[in-house]
């Protein structure tokens, strides 16, 4: 019985996406403040975030890359 609850659990998981949206009105909020960032110039250049995660694991790991950068 457990075993059984327990695929089950593990299929629904399974079937999540990191995609998956569960408040589209907050997705249109992020996606407008995405916009009002690129329109202001708030932007994190290609290198800085290139380097940044090239750095992911290495003893001297990059913190992360920041809007004046």
């Amino acid at each position: 019985m457990a075993s059984n609850l327990w695929q089950k659990y593990a299929m629904s998981l399974a079937q999540t996406s990191l995609f998956d949206h569960a408040d589209p009105d907050q997705d249109a909020r992020a996606l407008a403040d995405a916009e009002d960032a690129l329109a202001s110039g708030q932007l994190i250049g290609h290198q800085a975030m290139r380097d940044w995660l090239l750095s992911w694991g290495q003893a001297d790991e990059l913190p992360p890359p920041s809007v004046d950068q």
